[in-house]
């Protein structure tokens, strides 16, 4: 069954809701595609727009639930049999520049069955916020995963530190029992993301890596949804990660052309023998886009592993300066994997 998203333009892209022309073309494109689809066995729901409100000025946040409702109240004359949501990112609150989104939407938006509401470090918090904002309609959660790269904290040079796979997992399973199961107005939830992406990292969002392995994420999305833990499990990434064992710099900032020595601390649950793989990727953690906004794929450095046995490596740092990652890959007999990264700072001559 599918939650049919109806892509809406949006602000931070340029999109102009004061632009009537604009509305009007919009909104006649998705009356064609519930026109085509509306009778569709695979359709449960509709989801007009993802994340539109997103950076929008409180100006254009008003002028887009208005519009919403509009295309809402237009879906509902064509079609009877299927309800409709927007899915919005997070919630705000009373201290947020966002405010209380859903107090907005309940003004602005009447003709929402319910709502769709995008969460990743905040899941947990969600039930309590819905009731703090008096919404009493029925929420969907079309997206949760990992804390984002917004919500985790930084290297001293102010890039994110991305959780390891163990921690995301560990997070994916408490967050989706705190946020959605169980909760009678929780209508149900969709996973993000079935496939890879790069966003900030290859592996940040990622359930599977580019060539389909599955990491643990997905056992603890099979303990989450059946009660059980696969027969086989993924390894894990103990508490220390990756650590740099050739040099005493907690703040992993090295020389132009070094050689470091790395370990990463890893095990199996099933006792399987674990075979690890190490690269070197420049690290743009720092790309301004937002909201799942296109980037560009990172390609390992080539010759930066120099030498990798059992669970250490010895990587060649670049003659670039700049900001790199360490990325490693622990991969049990069955292809199941676990990841973690190291941020790293190089520079001709480090303070």
């Amino acid at each position: 069954m599918v939650c049919m998203g109806l892509s809406l333009a949006l602000p931070r892209h340029g999109a102009d809701y004061k632009d009537t022309e604009m509305l009007y073309r919009q909104r006649e494109k998705i009356r064609k595609e519930v026109m085509a689809l509306k009778n569709h066995p695979a359709l449960l729901i509709w989801g007009i727009g993802n994340e539109v409100e997103h950076h929008a000025s409180k100006e254009y946040r008003i002028l887009v639930w208005k519009e919403i409702n509009r295309i809402a109240e237009m879906i509902k004359q064509i079609d009877k049999n299927h309800p409709v949501i927007t899915v919005i990112a997070g919630l705000g609150n009373e201290s947020s520049e966002s405010g209380m989104k859903l107090k907005d939407i309940e003004k602005y938006c009447p003709g929402l069955d319910a709502i769709g509401i995008n969460s990743y470090g905040g899941l947990p918090n969600v039930p309590n916020e819905i009731k703090k904002q008096g919404w009493k309609k029925p929420y969907i959660i079309p997206e949760f995963g990992p804390r984002g790269w917004w919500e985790v904290a930084r290297t001293p040079w102010g890039l994110p530190i991305e959780d390891t796979s163990t921690q995301k997992a560990l997070f994916y399973y408490q967050s989706y029992l705190a946020g959605i199961a169980n909760k009678s107005n929780c209508l149900g939830s969709f996973v993000f993301l079935w496939g890879n992406k790069q966003e900030k990292t290859h592996t940040w969002f990622c359930l599977f890596l580019p060539d389909g392995s599955p990491t643990e994420m997905i056992d603890a999305m099979t303990r989450a949804w059946t009660g059980s833990w696969p027969d086989n499990r993924a390894p894990t990434v103990e508490a220390k990660g990756i650590e740099v064992i050739s040099h005493k710099n907690e703040q992993h900032i090295y020389k132009t052309l070094e050689k470091i020595t790395c370990k990463i601390h890893a095990s199996d649950p099933d006792g399987d023998r674990m075979t690890i793989k190490w690269d070197l990727r420049k690290d743009v953690s720092d790309h301004p886009g937002t909201g799942g906004d296109r980037e560009d794929r990172i390609p390992p450095i080539e010759g930066a592993i120099e030498l990798a046995v059992n669970a250490t490596a010895i990587i060649n740092l670049p003659q670039e300066e700049g900001n790199y990652r360490i990325f490693i890959y622990v991969f049990d007999p069955s292809g199941k994997v676990a990841t973690a990264n190291l941020p790293i700072k190089v520079e001709a001559d480090p303070k």
